[in-house]
């Protein structure tokens, strides 16, 4: 596994961020470079042709929903692709910030679940629907939990969850997982499938307060279609 992090500064008017970039991948890392205009991603290994593909697989009425990735090309080591550089600040910075407020954060929930009403789906069987669901929501965020033990900054959260009181991260698990039962138990399922980002959390998320903007960054890749 390769930790390959990158810490990007830019300047505004109105303000200054820092964006932390810190890809975790088993056998590839990708860079960023940044002007004033657009941003360029690379890749060592082809997987980001099909996060360039997904986009341009989209039905016509999500594709606002996405930053549009362009001008994709390959080497004989590496794959790139440009990506329009929007002013706009991802979401996990004005959350561990504090800079959002109940107003902005009802609007930004708003806009939210109008993404997930629109999204296209199809029907499935329940079997499939529940084999999907367990690796979205299960297995994924196990092996993510199990990956980010291994690292040794892992120590540093583990004290920051002391000071908070008596927890660690698996007590946290445990309570997400009883969380996701309660709420599944409670909530009719529908065997649909449905076209989506993959990962929609904050990090993934670009927000503007002023126009009311979403966009999402980074989604999961398709190939064809029916990968949707």
């Amino acid at each position: 596994m390769i930790r390959h992090s990158l810490e990007i500064k830019f300047q505004t008017i109105e303000y200054s961020v820092v964006w932390n970039f810190c890809f975790l991948q088993r056998e590839s890392f990708f860079d960023i470079l940044v002007n004033s205009l657009i941003m360029f991603t690379f890749a060592l290994i082809i997987s980001l042709f099909i996060e360039y593909e997904f986009y341009h697989l989209l039905p016509d009425d999500m594709k606002f929903w996405f930053v549009m990735p362009f001008n994709y090309q390959e080497k004989e080591n590496s794959a790139s692709y440009t990506m329009e550089r929007l002013y706009m600040t991802d979401l996990a910075i004005k959350w561990v910030h504090g800079s959002m407020d109940e107003n902005e954060f009802g609007d930004l929930m708003d806009k939210y679940f109008y993404f997930f009403k629109s999204r296209h789906t199809r029907k499935c069987t329940e079997l499939e629907y529940m084999k999907i669901s367990d690796t979205l929501y299960i297995d994924k965020v196990k092996e993510r939990i199990s990956s980010l033990k291994v690292l040794s900054e892992f120590s540093k959260i583990g004290a920051l969850l002391d000071a908070a009181g008596d927890i660690d991260i698996d007590v946290l698990l445990n309570k997400y997982l009883e969380l996701k039962c309660k709420v599944e138990a409670r909530v009719q399922r529908i065997n649909e499938l449905v076209i989506g980002h993959g990962d929609p959390c904050f990090a993934n998320t670009l927000y503007n307060k002023s126009t009311k903007t979403l966009k999402f960054i980074d989604p999961k890749g398709a190939i064809e279609e029916k990968d949707l």
